[in-house]
């Protein structure tokens, strides 16, 4: 059958992880600085533990329950970790600057995403189907529309907006319904073996398996043998993938 619709995972699949000390010590200053104005001084490695205890956190649930924290549970970690009384202003000033980071520090188009993306809209229905941390889905898609690709996409499934992540057959049936797509006219490409092949797999779409990102971290955890139908180490590479099915 005739591949009608394309999803595609965000992070170290269109997006790199570039400027992630940046957006790190970005969140770090605001934890110092709003709990400063409460008259409370931090030391510098403490907060650096509590952001590793945020991150901890996030892994088990992530891994085990397929959904992803919210921006503000993640806050809430980080200050109970510091044992800082904190009330609803706190919490919605850390957030904002949170979520917000990834505009301030951008991350970069991955080689080849800029060319190929307008092609395959020509072809096929794109969606992004991806899961988010400290950035939600609302903020990325304005980072799709600074770097101009944002209207190449037509469904959207982002973790903090569906309560589900990869590899929850929700977080493909959300766009495929949307899409009035069936999953063998569908395929994923994604940078994780665990979340995105497995998912989508699961699902029964084709999936494409993305290496491209040579500096992603939980790539490195993939398998030797992937269960994806095919690799890509470029996305110009991707079309002519699609092409053979």
């Amino acid at each position: 059958m005739a591949i009608e619709l394309i999803t595609i995972d965000f992070w170290n699949t269109l997006f790199d992880s570039s400027n992630g000390d940046a957006r790190k010590n970005h969140r770090e200053e605001t934890v110092k600085k709003e709990i400063k104005r409460m008259g409370v001084e931090i030391d510098d490695s403490e907060i650096e533990r509590a952001s590793e205890e945020c991150w901890r956190v996030f892994d088990i649930i992530w891994r085990n329950e397929h959904r992803t924290p919210s921006t503000d549970e993640l806050v809430h970690v980080v200050l109970n970790y510091l044992n800082i009384e904190h009330n609803q202003v706190l919490i919605e000033r850390i957030t904002n600057e949170y979520e917000e980071g990834v505009l301030h520090h951008p991350p970069l188009l991955l080689p080849g995403v800029k060319e190929t993306i307008p092609l395959l809209a020509e072809q096929y229905t794109l969606a992004i189907v991806s899961d988010t941390a400290f950035s939600p889905g609302s903020i990325l898609k304005k980072l799709l529309a600074q770097y101009n690709i944002e209207e190449y996409f037509a469904h959207y499934s982002f973790s903090d907006e569906t309560g589900f992540s990869k590899p929850h057959p929700n977080t493909f049936s959300i766009v495929l319904n949307a899409a009035n797509c069936m999953p063998m006219n569908a395929v994923h490409c994604g940078d994780i073996e665990r979340t995105d092949i497995i998912g989508a797999k699961n699902y029964g779409m084709k999936a494409i398996l993305y290496l491209g990102d040579i500096e992603g971290e939980m790539s490195k955890e993939n398998p030797e043998q992937t269960s994806a139908d095919a690799i890509a180490h470029t996305w110009d590479a991707i079309p002519d993938i699609i092409k053979t099915w």
